[in-house]
């Protein structure tokens, strides 16, 4: 009798050789991935940097959109980071719906780090004005009254070896320190820092003094 069993039809034998195997699109992943990652780490130790040294400077400025940016910039760093990890170990053991939501993860956290990226470059459209006016009033209006802010241009003084924010003339804008005033800078602006360092004869030896012009402010 002619047999009744029904042949399956042949199906192509999957190529598992070269770069369009299974084992070569894991490897792209991997290495793509690893790239991305090197990438990431290095915006999260410069955001982790910048956070650390610059962070109350930029408050001291009110350059809060500055801060926020960078705090911004650290969050998706580490998300894209942990995103990145997901993506190795789905594309290592095949999990296809993992995969995808690895990539998405991915995708939408590229999305925001751009964001913030435009925003910190928009930002910097009007970053010198804007830190000059915010400096100059915190010099005039803040510094002797407020106790947080003056610690801390205290700190930017000694820290960056500057005076004032583009020059140590700045300081006649406050009524606490003008050139009729026993101290016409603060001790902070002296190169070799001591109590009442700066007081008279300022006029007739400046040499203790940071007068270089704009180093507060470029730092």
């Amino acid at each position: 009798m002619p047999s009744t069993s029904t042949r399956k039809p042949n199906r192509p034998a999957v190529n598992n050789q070269g770069f369009c195997s299974v084992f070569g699109i894991k490897a792209a992943i991997i290495i793509v991935g690893f790239t991305l990652l090197v990438s990431v780490l290095s915006l999260f130790f410069l955001s982790t940097w910048t956070i650390i040294t610059k962070h109350k400077y930029a408050l001291l400025a009110s350059a809060y959109l500055y801060a926020i940016s960078t705090y911004l910039l650290l969050i998706s760093a580490v998300i894209t980071s942990i995103a990145i990890i997901a993506l190795f170990i789905t594309a290592w053991i095949e999990h296809e719906k993992g995969l995808k939501l690895t990539l998405l993860v991915l995708i939408l956290t590229f999305i925001f780090e751009i964001t913030a990226g435009l925003i910190a470059f928009g930002y910097t459209a009007n970053l010198d004005e804007s830190l000059s006016k915010n400096l100059l009033e915190t010099i005039q209006h803040k510094y002797h009254y407020v106790k947080g802010k003056t610690r801390t241009f205290d700190q930017m003084q000694r820290r960056f070896r500057c005076c004032g924010s583009k020059s140590f003339k700045d300081w006649q804008l406050n009524s606490n320190f003008n050139l009729s005033m026993a101290s016409a800078v603060p001790d902070s602006c002296c190169k070799s820092y001591e109590p009442k360092c700066a007081q008279k004869p300022y006029g007739k030896h400046p040499s203790n003094i940071f007068y270089e012009v704009f180093k507060c402010f470029n730092k």
